[in-house]
């Protein structure tokens, strides 16, 4: 992990997550490149989300779903467009459609426990706080 020495902030990481199941790397910063974007390899496939985070108001963002093939042989990718749309206002909305209608949220709490359990580990991994 990097930090930004007058701010403290992360600004490179890296992981290797061990599950019971399997193992995940991963490497995140956010002063190495000018543009946005997640890119996730798996044994069959790959993801690409254009614009993941702090979306202009004004831009769509597009998801490619590949799948299949042997790169650098060209495999199927399937693109799906997002509309434009603020995202943050979209997650209070479907948490309040939840809280009124009574029924779980979307995503459930148990998710960003795990999720802080993960981001503390790689803290701790990374010499403290």
């Amino acid at each position: 992990m990097r930090r930004d020495p007058a701010m403290g902030i992360d600004v490179l990481t890296s992981g290797l997550l061990e599950f019971s199941s399997g193992m995940a790397t991963f490497t995140c910063a956010t002063r190495v490149e000018p543009d946005q974007w997640v890119r996730i390899y798996g044994t069959t496939g790959r993801i690409t989300i254009e614009i993941p985070f702090n979306i202009p108001p004004d831009r769509s963002t597009r998801v490619l779903v590949t799948a299949g093939g042997d790169p650098p042989v060209a495999p199927a990718t399937e693109v799906i467009e997002i509309p434009v749309a603020d995202p943050y206002a979209m997650e209070a909305e479907r948490f309040t459609e939840a809280v009124r209608s009574g029924l779980p949220a979307p995503v459930p709490a148990s998710d960003a426990v795990a999720n802080l359990r993960v981001i503390e580990r790689l803290f701790a991994a990374a010499g403290g706080r």
